[in-house]
């Protein structure tokens, strides 16, 4: 189950926390502006560049933040905007 957006910056500070001193981490969203269920009933949280930026910063510390927008086909024969981050915990 996806956090709702709302939490989404706790839940990123649990997994900061429990990385290793410079450990990696990698995450994709859906990218828009409506959050929802798609016709398979999976709910994705949709967020912008602006509001997943917010989020890693409120969460805490992170190095070598990077923020890719691509798109990729769906289960529907359609193109889905993702962003996909990579980040690192600073070393200890």
């Amino acid at each position: 189950m996806s956090p709702r957006p709302s939490k989404l910056a706790d839940v990123l500070s649990l997994i900061l926390r429990a990385l290793r001193s410079n450990g990696l981490h990698f995450a994709t969203f859906k990218s828009g502006t409506i959050a929802g269920r798609d016709t398979l009933g999976r709910y994705f949280n949709i967020l912008d560049q602006n509001r997943l930026a917010a989020a890693y910063a409120k969460s805490g510390s992170w190095e070598s933040l990077s923020m890719t927008e691509y798109f990729s086909d769906n289960h529907f024969g359609r193109q889905d905007r993702w962003i996909a981050i990579s980040a690192r915990k600073p070393i200890e």
